[in-house]
């Protein structure tokens, strides 16, 4: 029975290499997809499948974030491995990325959504540091993990009117004033200058007028000095009117600034002629005022 003898021989060989494909074929489709270096068998052949399908591992690990503060700052990007916190400049850019596909990953942070898009191999986030602490939560799955934004102001300048060092009562306005000044910025400094305001008549009759120095540029130093001459007499004063003297000055802050820092001011007032005296006169102004019949300077 040639057929018969054909047919016994056959199953003999097949059923144990069909049982053999079977068994491996369950091997691979309760195994991790990364475990033989490949998708298993029935995860391509499967319903709704594809090559970007989820992965068994947690795609929250291994992660890094670039950040990139605002260009006015001239500072590089900083890489960091596995953050559990960023700090940074407020408006930096952060980017974090990690392995694996973006397909089941989300993000937000507080309570804005964030878009997970795919470079390549690899899931990539992107936002702009808030300027309030927040919570950037990342969610895969399951899995979850919490990044702290810390954000640091940018803080505005500071400066400092060293000359004059006091408010002056004059009897005329015929004074030269040497103006200095010294400025700091955390960042960068932009510019500064000097104001002058002077204000002129009392009561309901009152009138003022602002004169500002040619600016001085910094280049973004992180300190500075500035300086100037004031001949009153330039001014066209008249008795009772007031002089006041600060400096300004402003970083480069082009985000949220620019951030702006304005000293103590210091005033020249010339005395009117019915308040001599009652005044104090500071003596060294004696020198620009014609000196009265009898009179002697001590």
């Amino acid at each position: 029975d040639i057929s018969g003898i054909t047919s016994a021989t056959l199953m003999r060989r097949v059923f144990p290499a069909l049982g053999a494909l079977v068994l491996a074929s369950l091997l691979l489709y309760v195994s991790p997809s990364t475990a033989f270096g490949r998708s298993g068998i029935f995860s391509r052949l499967g319903p709704g499948r594809s090559s970007t399908a989820i992965p068994a591992g947690n795609r929250l690990e291994s992660i890094e974030a670039e950040v990139t503060p605002p260009a006015y700052t001239n500072e590089r990007s900083t890489t960091l491995d596995d953050p559990s916190s960023i700090t940074a400049l407020s408006g930096s850019r952060i980017v974090v990325r990690g392995k694996g596909g973006p397909v089941g990953l989300s993000a937000d942070a507080g309570a804005t959504p964030l878009r997970v898009v795919g470079e390549g191999n690899e899931w990539v986030i992107s936002l702009a540091m808030p300027a309030k602490p927040a919570a950037l939560t990342l969610k895969d799955r399951s899995y979850d993990r919490i990044i702290v934004l810390d954000p640091r102001a940018d803080s505005p300048p500071k400066i400092a009117l060293t000359s004059p060092v006091r408010d002056t009562t004059l009897r005329v306005a015929q004074l030269v004033v040497h103006l200095n000044a010294t400025t700091t910025d955390d960042i960068g400094l932009g510019a500064g200058y000097f104001e002058y305001l002077i204000t002129t008549g009392s009561g309901e009759i009152f009138s003022a007028r602002t004169v500002t120095t040619p600016v001085v540029h910094f280049g973004g130093a992180r300190a500075g000095t500035l300086s100037a001459t004031l001949d009153l007499a330039s001014l066209n004063l008249n008795q009772g009117d007031i002089v006041s003297i600060r400096a300004i000055s402003q970083d480069l802050n082009s985000l949220s600034g620019p951030g702006l820092a304005t000293s103590d001011t210091r005033t020249f007032r010339i005395a009117r002629a019915d308040e001599y005296d009652s005044v104090a006169v500071d003596p060294h102004k004696w020198l620009y005022a014609p000196l009265e019949a009898g009179c002697a300077l001590v």
